[in-house]
């Protein structure tokens, strides 16, 4: 990597960075027909809107999911247990 001293022009490699894919998209465009640009933001348009028709529903399952939350009854916490009167579940072997 080179340090500050060296890369004074390149400050701004964003930029650059635009710039060159610019200049790489045009001469792709160039060499390709009519039909596969079309084929290529057709299947851009596509992929875009199945993008957005998938935002919404995860949204409307988030708001969902939100709105059963809300409507559970809140569960009564344990503030003190002293004793317990039966055996708890699962926790016991028994052998024969």
């Amino acid at each position: 990597m080179l340090s500050g001293k060296y890369n004074h022009g390149m400050s701004n490699l964003s930029e650059i960075a635009k710039l060159l894919g610019r200049q790489g998209g045009k001469a792709r465009a160039k060499k390709l027909t009519q039909n596969q640009r079309s084929s290529i933001a057709s299947k851009g348009a596509q992929a875009r809107k199945e993008s957005l028709l998938l935002k919404k529903r995860i949204i409307s399952n988030f708001k969902f999911l939100q709105a059963i939350q809300e409507l559970q009854p809140r569960q009564k916490t344990v503030k003190r247990l002293k004793t317990c009167r039966h055996k708890l579940p699962g926790i016991y072997s028994y052998e024969t």
